[in-house]
């Protein structure tokens, strides 16, 4: 497969949807979405799926900063993701049950998303969020 070189969201929503009437369930998710190219511009999957090692990280800036959070979606462990005609989907906090995702979402005004596909490290991309969802993480306490 030829390299990766391109990535660009179709759509990045933040739903943290909270259960505190059933706090056993953990439904706080980031829902990310986007194209993938190889270095010719053709889509990634175009004749049949693929399904990669993908590596999530949120940043506190843009360039340099710190990882305020991490994921790993691995082949390995049956949660590659699984890229079809370019387009991919990932839930992130769906391989983690602890709270550092919500943790890293309240705590931190801005977080720019990077992500590395079986090695390649692709240009970080801010997060950006539903309307809705900013006025529940805002009003909500951990």
């Amino acid at each position: 497969m030829n390299k990766i070189i391109q990535m660009s969201f179709i759509a990045v929503w933040l739903m943290l949807t909270l259960h505190y009437a059933v706090p056993a369930q953990n439904n706080r998710h980031i829902h990310l979405q986007g194209t993938l190219l190889d270095t010719n511009d053709v889509h990634i999957g175009t004749f049949e799926p693929v399904t990669l090692d993908v590596h999530v990280s949120l940043f506190d800036q843009l360039t340099g900063g710190n990882a305020c959070y991490t994921e790993d979606f691995l082949v390995s462990y049956g949660q590659g993701i699984t890229v079809n005609h370019g387009r991919f989907s990932v839930n992130l906090g769906s391989t983690r049950n602890d709270d550092q995702l919500f943790n890293a979402v309240r705590d931190h005004g801005n977080l720019w998303v990077e992500i590395t596909i079986d090695g390649d490290v692709l240009t970080r991309t801010p997060l950006s969020a539903a309307p809705w969802s900013l006025s529940k993480v805002t009003d909500l306490k951990p």
